[in-house]
C-alpha cells in the first residue's frame, strides 16, 4: 500500500471502519486453513506490510468466529503509533502467495496500543447467543480486546489480517522485525452424537423407547439420534427400553464442535442356551434330542441336560432365570493314574 493510501483511509475509524471495496497491496506470507476444532492453534510471523490469509475448513457449522492474538516485542511496542491492525473481506482475486494486489473490504482497523499483546474476536454469523468452548468465553471486554461489530458471514472467507505502516521515516531495524499472529477458532460448546444399534440374531422388530438424560425421546427424536443428534457438550446417559429386549445403560461425551457415534449392541430378553459336547454326542434337554446346540430358547425354572457317548452318560440339572444366557460345556477324559 503505497503510503498516500494509508494517509488517506487512516481517518475511516476503528471497530467501525465502513465496509467498502478498496484496492490493497501486500504480501501474503502465510495461508491458514481453520477448522472448527478447539485443539487448532497456529502461530505466524508477519512484518509491516505483510498478510495472513485465513480461509475455514473443513465442518464448519459449529465454528462461532476467530481469535486473533497479535503480539509485539518491546521494540515494536515502542514505536505503537506506527502501526495498525487491518482485516479485509470478500476479496479480489482470492489471496494466494505471490499475489500482491487485491480488491476488498475492510471490516476491520485498529491502530495498536501501547501493549505487548492485543486480542482481536471476529465473530461469525448463525451463532448468536450460542455458549462457546475455549478461553475466548471470558475474553469480552478490557484493554488490548477488540471485537468486530458485524459478524463475518461464510461467504465472506478467505479474509486477509494485514499490519499497516501509518506513517513514514520508520527505522529499518523496526520495519523488519516481526509480528506473531496466533488464531484459534471459536467454537459453540456444542457437539454431535449418532447412535447406531445392533439388534440380536434373529430378533424380531420391536418398539424401543429411548431415554437422554432422564428424559423420553419420541420417534422423531430416536430417528434424529440414529442420523445425528446435536447436543451440548459434556457427558450424557442413555436408557434403552423394550418389551423384547434387555435394557440397556450407557453414557457417553459429546465433545465442542465434533462428531462422534455411539455404537450399542442390544440382548435379547430371550433365555438362551448354548451347549458345547464332543461331536459323536447325543444332548437331550428335558429329554427332547437336540438338533442343534446354540442359542436354544429356554423357559425359566429347572432344566435337565443329558450328554451321551455310546454307552457313557453325563446328566446335569441347572436353574435358568428370565433374560440370561448359558453356556454349558460337556468334556470326556482319561484320567491316568500311577501307584
Amino acid at each position: 500500500m503505497s503510503w498516500r493510501v494509508v494517509a488517506a483511509t487512516v481517518g475511516l475509524g476503528l471497530l467501525g471502519a465502513l465496509a467498502f471495496a478498496q484496492n490493497l497491496r501486500g504480501l501474503v506470507v502465510e495461508e491458514l486453513r481453520v477448522p472448527g476444532d478447539t485443539a487448532y492453534e497456529k502461530t505466524v510471523g508477519i512484518a509491516l506490510e505483510e498478510m495472513a490469509a485465513l480461509s475455514l475448513e473443513g465442518d464448519a457449522r459449529f465454528l462461532r468466529g476467530i481469535r486473533l492474538e497479535l503480539r509485539l516485542s518491546n521494540l515494536l511496542k515502542q514505536h505503537f503509533d506506527s502501526f495498525a491492525l487491518a482485516v479485509y473481506r470478500r476479496l479480489d482475486p482470492e489471496p494466494r502467495k505471490g499475489v500482491t494486489a487485491y480488491r476488498g473490504e475492510r471490516v476491520f482497523f485498529q491502530y495498536l496500543p501501547y501493549l505487548n499483546r492485543i486480542l482481536v474476536q471476529l465473530p461469525l454469523t448463525g451463532g448468536e447467543g450460542d455458549e462457546v468452548s475455549g478461553e475466548t468465553a471470558g475474553e469480552t471486554a478490557g484493554e488490548g480486546i477488540y471485537r468486530l461489530q458485524a459478524p463475518l458471514s461464510r461467504e465472506d472467507f478467505p479474509i486477509l489480517v494485514a499490519i499497516l505502516p501509518l506513517m513514514k521515516g520508520i527505522p529499518d531495524t523496526v520495519a523488519e522485525a516481526r509480528f506473531y499472529l496466533t488464531v484459534r477458532p471459536v467454537v459453540a460448546h456444542r457437539g454431535t452424537i449418532q447412535l447406531s444399534l445392533r439388534a440380536p440374531a434373529g430378533a424380531t422388530a420391536e418398539p424401543i423407547t429411548a431415554y437422554l438424560d432422564e428424559r423420553e425421546l419420541g420417534p422423531a427424536e430416536l430417528q434424529a439420534l440414529k442420523s445425528g443428534l446435536e447436543l451440548p457438550a459434556g457427558l450424557h446417559r442413555l436408557r434403552l427400553v423394550s418389551p423384547a429386549l434387555q435394557e440397556a445403560n450407557t453414557s457417553f461425551t459429546v465433545e465442542p464442535g465434533k462428531s462422534s457415534s455411539l455404537d450399542v449392541e442390544l440382548q435379547s430378553l430371550a433365555t438362551l442356551l448354548s451347549i458345547e459336547a464332543p461331536q459323536s454326542a447325543e444332548v437331550y434337554l428335558d429329554g427332547e434330542k437336540l438338533s442343534t446346540l446354540t442359542g436354544l430358547p429356554i423357559a425359566e425354572g429347572t432344566h435337565q441336560v443329558r450328554v451321551k457317548i455310546a454307552e457313557y452318560n453325563v446328566t446335569k440339572k441347572f436353574s435358568a432365570q428370565r433374560g440370561r444366557h448359558y453356556h454349558m460345556s460337556c468334556i470326556f477324559d482319561i484320567i491316568i493314574s500311577e501307584d
